[in-house]
């Protein structure tokens, strides 16, 4: 009985696949919440970027070596960008990337929160 055995090759990870990261906005009185999906993303490989009222993320997520020669796993690339209208506290904007989650905390500047305002007495 003859067996024939064909040894495969992975084969070479020359693709770049671009992808759009789903995000979440979320704005209150206190500022801007902003919350990407960026699963296999490593801080070392994100640039965020706020130039004038855009606020632009950018990266990518390198192709994970996999012994098995059906595995198929690109480098991924990605780029958004999100115009803000209103004025934000940008000495204090912090970001946070977390189990594949990107949070952006953007802070309204002091002049367009929302102020209680005191009734006084005549």
């Amino acid at each position: 009985m003859s067996t024939d055995i064909q040894k495969h090759e992975p084969a070479q990870k020359e693709s770049i696949e671009y992808i759009k990261p789903h995000v979440d906005i979320f704005e209150n009185e206190d500022g801007v919440l902003l919350m990407a999906n960026l699963p296999g993303v490593q801080k070392e490989d994100l640039d965020i970027e706020m130039n004038d009222e855009t606020l632009t993320f950018q990266g990518h997520r390198k192709a994970k070596e996999e012994s098995s020669p059906t595995a198929s796993f690109w480098d991924v690339h990605f780029k958004r960008s999100f115009h803000l209208q209103q004025p934000l506290d940008l000495d204090n904007v912090t970001a946070e990337l977390e189990h594949g989650v990107l949070k952006l905390h953007l802070p309204k500047a002091p002049e367009v929160k929302t102020r209680q305002i005191q009734i006084q007495s005549a």
